[in-house]
């Protein structure tokens, strides 16, 4: 039986994409290069914030000190507005209260850095989750398993007492790498047919149907 809810951040509890779309863009404009699409954006999220600017930067073949000032941009552009667009998923929420009130202790993994993603999900959770852990020095960004065995420490369970859950490419790979049951999500930033062809075994397409494969599967 599972007693830890770990979840990812960006795509699976909140939709932080025009947030981060705007703060890339104000980066680069700074720095004097073209503006992504949304839809660019979301192809580049997910590997955290360097990878970010790096993806948008990659057609301009970027010096280290051209990441380094747009990254510079984007981290004093995104402290001050990211739960500006912001929103959690409909149904988080719903789920999060269903979760807790079965007693489940719930944690956060993700590879933003670790001051926002606190920052985040105390702003729309307060209260609701016992750990939250973002990209801190040393330790390797998902899909190394570094975090998650952490997060399992720090809540002081097995990672067979542990679900993750998570929207992407990267967290699929961190709980199958892991050996360690995980749910993916559909309605996040990668399409269902890419977790698909990924082979991910259980794929919630809302967040109340996380729930429900928890309920019908892990419980």
């Amino acid at each position: 039986m599972k007693k830890v809810i770990l979840f990812d951040l960006d795509g699976t509890l909140v939709d932080t994409l025009p947030d981060l779309a705007g703060a890339l863009n104000y980066a680069l404009r700074a720095v004097n290069k073209p503006e992504k699409t949304l839809k660019e954006v979301q192809s580049y999220v997910g590997d955290g914030v360097i990878s970010l600017v790096r993806r948008a930067l990659e057609s301009e073949h970027p010096t280290d000190e051209l990441l380094a000032r747009a990254l510079a941009e984007f981290r004093s552009y995104y402290e001050d507005h990211a739960v500006y667009l912001s929103r959690p998923y409909d149904g988080i929420f719903e789920l999060i209260s269903a979760l807790k009130d079965k007693g489940y202790i719930l944690g956060c993994v993700s590879n933003k850095y670790d001051k926002m993603a606190n920052f985040i999900v105390n702003h729309y959770f307060p209260n609701d989750f016992s750990y939250t852990l973002g990209r801190i020095e040393g330790v390797p960004l998902k899909p190394a398993p570094d975090m998650l065995y952490i997060a399992i420490e720090k809540l002081g369970v097995t990672k067979e007492e542990a679900l993750f859950i998570g929207d992407s490419d990267v967290d699929y790979f961190t709980y199958r790498d892991m050996d360690m049951d995980g749910i993916s999500c559909s309605y996040g930033f990668r399409a269902k047919n890419i977790l698909i062809e990924l082979g991910a075994k259980f794929i919630a397409d809302s967040p109340l149907q996380i729930l429900e494969i928890i309920e019908k599967n892990f419980a």
